[in-house]
């Protein structure tokens, strides 16, 4: 959507807090271990990298309901989360639909981590260099002026981003910046291209089970490449018949 913002409403990253906690619980069960996502960075640049027990949580946009009802299942049991917030106004969204100052700081003093979203949530990859310093660095300096607090981490609205937005997203001083693909390796040297999971509500499907699998992981990776590389194939002939 050149020039444009990227929809906020209708989309498929929602769960019924019923879900969420029996999500968490799941991956407990499962012997997975919640970590910060500081920490979950930092374990992968010491030697062998980190465990693929580990798992960070992260929520987008910075909606009323993180507050009101993943905060409390968080706390129950133990999880801590980032929360990505859009610093600014967002069109066709109602400010009581989002987390105000009182909520944030209080995300934060229950150990949440507090990150950037841009200031309005628009298309970055189609943003001169000043508009990218506006949204992404501005985002920041709001975030850290209201929580008197260092913010570190970034996630790309709508998961869009090109090697300006991810080179304005360093310059602005962020260890890291969160996309919406799922199942990557997330290596020291991608993170600034995070990948994140999405699962269905209950877990239950073949892609959930694989995903939760480390040699699935790399099957389902793998399959993604091959098909990445055909769809490049298949454009390239297609340029050259052209």
């Amino acid at each position: 959507m050149p020039g444009g913002s990227v929809p906020l409403e209708g989309w498929s990253y929602n769960l019924e807090p019923v879900d969420f906690a029996h999500q968490l619980e799941k991956l407990q069960e499962r012997g997975f271990r919640f970590v910060s996502l500081a920490n979950y960075l930092a374990a992968g640049e010491l030697p062998g990298g980190r465990s693929r027990k580990q798992v960070a949580v992260t929520f987008d946009d910075g909606w009323l309901d993180n507050h009101r009802y993943a905060l409390p299942i968080l706390d129950r049991l133990g999880v801590p989360a980032t929360f990505f917030v859009v610093s600014g106004e967002m069109a066709g969204v109602k400010a009581e639909r989002r987390m105000g100052a009182g909520e944030l700081r209080e995300m934060r003093a229950a150990g949440m981590d507090i990150g950037a979203h841009t200031r309005s949530h628009p298309n970055l990859a189609s943003l001169s260099e000043a508009r990218l310093d506006e949204e992404i660095g501005g985002c920041k300096a709001d975030l850290e002026a209201l929580l008197s607090g260092e913010v570190r981490h970034f996630a790309y609205p709508g998961g869009r981003f090109n090697g300006a937005v991810q080179a304005c997203v360093r310059r602005q001083g962020f260890a890291a910046a969160c996309g919406v693909v799922g199942a990557g390796a997330n290596r020291p040297e991608a993170r600034f291209a995070l990948s994140r999971d999405v699962f269905t509500p209950r877990m239950e499907r073949p892609r959930d089970r694989l995903l939760l699998h480390p040699v699935g992981r790399w099957l389902w990776r793998r399959g993604s490449a091959l098909k990445a590389m055909r769809k490049r194939t298949e454009v390239g002939t297609t340029g050259g018949m052209l």
